[in-house]
């Protein structure tokens, strides 16, 4: 099966790195998949190409990309034509767009994969995105509340949907060393709390940060891990120094060695926290799970349909945060218990399990077609 998948650019977040191993496994088990990132930019943008699969994009300018663009949508529909997939599927929202306008009239199926609760901003992309669902054949979203809080209200068309959670790439971890963290990074074997992702606004860093004093008031050899990069670091670090909580925070950056540092942490106490304005459906989440580590995170953040004691709600404000923290960190009965369930609820979000569900989705929209006559 051929499949052209469309993302705006090669970020350095969930859906790309999703997209990278996506495609490698769909390669490695004899499918054929074709990767346009609309801008060549981006810092996986090197792991996909390293791939091996064909990889084209429409502009070396990130400015270029817009949802309403004509450039932008004759160039993407040329190569739709040229590469006369089995599929088409558009990974992010102005792919989305973009892909769903290009493809009109071609008559090859498209799955449109929604990731994030966040609100299409302008009201006439919420109303374009509801139109596009007549162009759509297929949703996929990556949770349930995705899907009520996205999809559902721009689905006028009614078209069909799956979801399907996000999978960790289970030889990412197996290939990997874990990394001493008590020797190589904070010095003490005491417990961690680890955030990672991209410090913007709506990961609630700082509030993390501000309850982080609390912890280490009841906790005091505890430490608090800061991984991922962006426009909030130097506020983040400056908060930090302000609550007096430096000495145990380590902004670590971009990390390419995520794997390894949570085989790592899988050796100590540590526990992810999440409190996020809202997810879609982490990959880290996911990868804590998957190495034994509770996460603490957001009820609005939260995909409800992964439940058990590896997973702990908490509201947005920092004596619920701190609380949940305290009491997983703080009980060392209560935190096997918690790695234990945790590690359970991870053993299903593999790339493999994601994948299935995928091809499952492509062969049915594909049936559905031919008995269209399409």
């Amino acid at each position: 099966m051929k499949i052209l998948f469309v993302v705006d650019r090669m970020g350095g977040g969930g859906i790309e790195r999703l997209l990278v191993d996506m495609v490698r496994q769909l390669k490695d088990t004899g499918h054929e998949p074709v990767a346009i990132p609309m801008a060549s930019s981006g810092p996986l943008l090197a792991d996909l190409e390293a791939t091996g699969i064909p990889v084209r994009s429409i502009t070396d300018n990130i400015k270029d990309i817009g949802f309403f663009k004509p450039v932008m949508i004759k160039r993407l529909r040329q190569m739709i034509r040229e590469e006369a997939p089995d599929i088409i599927h558009l990974c992010d929202i102005v792919s989305g767009h973009v892909g769903r306008i290009a493809s009109l009239g071609l008559g090859i199926p498209v799955v449109y994969a929604l990731h994030s609760m966040a609100p299409h901003g302008k009201r006439k992309y919420r109303v374009a995105s509801s139109l596009l669902s007549f162009a759509t054949d297929h949703y996929v979203a990556v949770s349930r509340e995705v899907w009520e809080v996205t999809g559902r209200q721009q689905n006028i068309a009614r078209k069909p949907y799956t979801v399907i959670h996000n999978g960790v790439n289970q030889q990412l971890f197996l290939d990997s060393q874990p990394i001493d963290i008590a020797r190589d990074i904070i010095g003490d074997d005491g417990p961690v709390v680890m955030s990672c992702g991209r410090l913007v606004p709506l990961k609630n860093v700082d509030l993390l940060i501000r309850s982080f004093v609390s912890v280490l008031e009841k906790i005091p050899n505890a430490s608090l891990l800061i991984l991922g990069d962006g426009p909030e670091r130097e506020r983040l670090e400056a908060l930090a120094r302000e609550v007096e909580v430096d000495g145990s925070t380590y902004f670590l950056g971009f990390r390419e060695d995520v794997p390894s540092i949570l085989k790592g942490l899988a050796s100590m106490r540590a526990l992810m926290a999440m409190p996020s304005e809202y997810e879609g459906f982490s990959l880290a989440f996911a990868e804590a799970l998957y190495c034994g580590l509770p996460v603490v995170i957001s009820e609005q953040a939260a995909p409800k349909d992964i439940v058990g004691e590896g997973v702990v709600y908490c509201s947005l404000d920092e004596t619920s945060l701190s609380t949940a923290l305290c009491k997983a960190l703080g009980d060392a009965d209560l935190y096997a218990e918690m790695s234990h369930s945790a590690r359970n609820l991870g053993a299903s979000l593999t790339i493999a399990n994601t994948i299935d569900d995928h091809l499952r989705v492509y062969e049915n929209v594909l049936s559905q077609k031919k008995g269209m006559g399409v």
